[in-house]
C-alpha cells in the first residue's frame, strides 16, 4: 500500500478482518515471483502462466520432464543466520498435489512437506543440521495455498541457503519419473524472513526488499471524553 493508506486484511472468502499492522520485515529471496531465473532440475518454467493470488498474471508453471529423479526449482542462495527463519511460498496444484519447500544448504535445512488435497503441512527433520519447528498451510481463493516452514537452517553457524520447491508424486516420493509436458505445480511469491512466523508477502526482483513497520495514528475528536 502507498504511504498514508491503511492496509486492510481479508480472508479467502472476502470477509474483512480489519486493519493489518505488521513489524518491519525483509524478504531475502531474490526474484520472488520469477522462477525462470532459478536453477532447475528436471523441470521447465512457464513464466507469467496464470493469475497469482494478488490477481496479476505473474504466477509461474512448473512443468516436469520425463527424467527420473528430483523435480525442483531452486532460487539464488541467500545468507541466513543461525536463528529462527521462516520460508514461505504460494502454490497451486497442477498434476501434482504434493511437494515440499526447503531452505537448504550444505550443512543444514528447514523443510516442510505439503499436501494440497489433505490441506496439511508437516515439519521434516533434516538428515544433517537444522530444524523445522513449525509448518503451516493456508487455503486462499482460486485453489491457491500459502505454505510456510519455520526453523533454524543450521544449528552450528550462519551459512548460505537456497530456497527451493520440490514436486512429489502420489506416493509422496520426491525422486520419480516425471510426466513429460504436464504442469506439476504453479508457484508464486517465495519469501524468506528472519522471524518465527511469516508476514505478508514482500515482492522482490534483483535485490532483497524491506518493508517498514506499519504505524497507525488517529486524532481523536468529540467522540472522546477526557472524563
Amino acid at each position: 500500500s502507498a504511504t498514508n493508506t491503511p492496509r486492510i486484511e481479508y480472508d479467502a472468502s472476502g470477509n474483512c478482518l480489519g486493519l493489518l499492522m505488521e513489524a518491519s520485515r525483509t524478504n531475502l529471496v531474490i526474484q520472488s515471483a520469477d522462477l525462470t531465473a532459478y536453477t532447475l532440475t528436471n523441470v521447465t518454467i512457464g513464466g507469467n502462466a496464470i493469475a497469482a493470488p494478488d490477481g496479476t498474471t505473474t504466477a509461474d508453471s512448473i512443468t516436469e520432464t520425463v527424467t527420473s529423479g528430483l523435480h525442483r526449482a531452486q532460487s539464488t542462495a541467500i545468507g541466513v543466520a543461525n536463528v529462527a527463519n521462516t520460508f514461505s511460498c504460494f502454490v497451486k496444484a497442477g498434476l501434482r498435489t504434493k511437494g515440499r519447500i526447503t531452505m537448504g544448504g550444505a550443512s543444514g535445512s528447514t523443510i516442510a512437506n505439503f499436501d494440497l488435497v489433505a490441506v496439511t503441512a508437516t515439519p521434516v527433520t533434516p538428515s544433517g543440521n537444522g530444524t523445522c519447528t513449525a509448518a503451516t498451510i493456508t487455503a486462499l481463493a482460486n485453489g491457491w495455498f500459502r505454505v510456510t516452514a519455520t526453523g533454524v537452517p543450521d544449528s552450528t553457524s550462519g551459512l548460505t541457503y537456497a530456497p527451493r520447491i520440490d514436486l512429489a508424486d502420489a506416493a509422496f516420493s520426491f525422486s520419480y519419473a516425471g510426466d513429460t509436458g504436464s504442469v506439476g505445480l504453479y508457484a508464486w511469491g517465495l519469501q524468506a524472513e528472519a522471524a518465527a512466523f511469516a508476514s505478508s508477502y514482500i515482492p522482490t526482483t534483483t535485490v532483497s526488499v524491506a518493508r517498514t513497520a506499519d504505524s497507525c495514528i488517529r486524532t481523536l475528536g468529540s467522540e472522546f471524553s477526557a472524563t
